[in-house]
């Protein structure tokens, strides 16, 4: 048993997350008087696998990575980056690797510039992470 809290695992996990330097970074959700280039960070954990007898084994954690600018070019550079960081990385005992489960593509968000009034563009990289319980 490793007895790894859900605190210890999402800091393990989103201490991994590489620096992106020109883009702010939030945890969960971003600032309401902030503007994007932005980086929205969430480690989830939302599931567990068990015994017959209702022994959990593993836990189960999505880390959700949402990459908001002006520009698709800006978007991928940033994604590239965190794909190539993430995707099969290792924290350690009692991880499991690191697997890219989602990449939803650019893709216009609910967000508009109040400069040139359009949307800001979205991409949402989501990976799949499990430690033993």
């Amino acid at each position: 048993m490793s007895g790894l809290t859900h605190i210890e695992a999402r800091r393990r996990i989103l201490d991994m997350v590489p620096a992106t330097p020109g883009w702010k970074r939030f945890e969960d959700v971003a600032q309401s008087s902030a503007h994007p280039p932005w980086i929205i960070i969430k480690f989830v954990q939302d599931g567990q696998l068990d015994t017959e007898a209702l022994a959990v084994t593993t836990r189960l954690a999505t880390l959700e990575i949402r990459v908001v600018g002006d520009t698709a070019d800006g978007i991928g550079v940033i994604c590239d980056k965190l794909c190539r960081t993430l995707h099969g990385a290792w924290p350690g005992r009692p991880f499991g690797r690191i697997v890219l489960d989602v990449d939803s593509g650019v893709y216009p968000s609910e967000l508009v510039s109040t400069t040139t009034n359009l949307p800001y563009l979205m991409r949402v990289l989501r990976f799949r992470v499990n430690w033993a319980a």
